[in-house]
């Protein structure tokens, strides 16, 4: 049986066109003295329209499967971006916060806080641009023997509390874990809490005494 050249639908010796485009049938020929049914022809010829069509509706009705076995997967969380405000304090005074110290974090439920809880806040922290561009970086510093931790600001003129985390090792936390402790503080704001300490660099003068006339 040959085949379209132009859109491989079969054809039959009887075709004078393509059905499926409509090209003529090289292949067409009608027998001297033979009896033609045109009316079978053209029953056949509508026949394979109708079902070719009728495909074509069903394909295109069809839901497609996410996946090859036929099940549906989990929907993927949403991020939620919070807005973060970084305060610093300073050792047994209450924490400040820095000028321009406000950053957006997109939390991606399923991302995992890590290495551990302290340093990523301190990374973070730093990268938050009121620290890089704090005043008198040689003299205000990270204070390493105190922990940084997350806390909630209640109130517009308010400082932060710090925020219980469920896991006493800080490990295996998720950004899920933070906006499940956060959903009873959802008018409240989020801080980071970085600890600092003031160093001072400065040169020694040397007083040399005075010169007898």
């Amino acid at each position: 049986m040959p085949i379209c050249s132009k859109c491989q639908y079969f054809l039959l010796f009887t075709y004078a066109f393509c059905p499926g485009c409509t090209t003529p049938n090289p292949a067409f020929e009608r027998k001297k003295g033979a009896v033609i049914d045109v009316d079978d022809d053209i029953a056949n010829e509508v026949r394979q329209q109708k079902e070719k069509q009728r495909l074509k509706d069903r394909s295109s009705s069809t839901l497609k499967s996410s996946s090859i076995f036929g099940i549906e997967p989990k929907p993927t969380p949403s991020t939620e971006h919070k807005t973060i405000e970084l305060w610093v304090p300073l050792k047994g005074e209450t924490p400040t916060k820095l000028p321009n110290g406000f950053k957006i974090w997109p939390m991606n439920p399923q991302q995992i806080i890590e290495p551990t809880l302290e340093q990523f806040i301190r990374d973070f922290a730093i990268n938050i641009r009121g620290w890089r561009e704090r005043s008198d970086p040689e003299n205000l510093e990270e204070d390493w023997t105190r922990d940084a931790w997350i806390g909630v600001i209640f109130g517009n003129h308010g400082i932060p509390h710090e925020l219980e985390i469920d896991s006493p090792s800080n490990n295996n936390i998720t950004c899920q874990d933070f906006l499940a402790m956060l959903v009873p503080y959802k008018k409240d704001r989020i801080a980071l809490v970085l600890p600092v300490k003031i160093t001072r660099h400065w040169e020694e003068e040397v007083v040399e005494p005075p010169t007898r006339k």
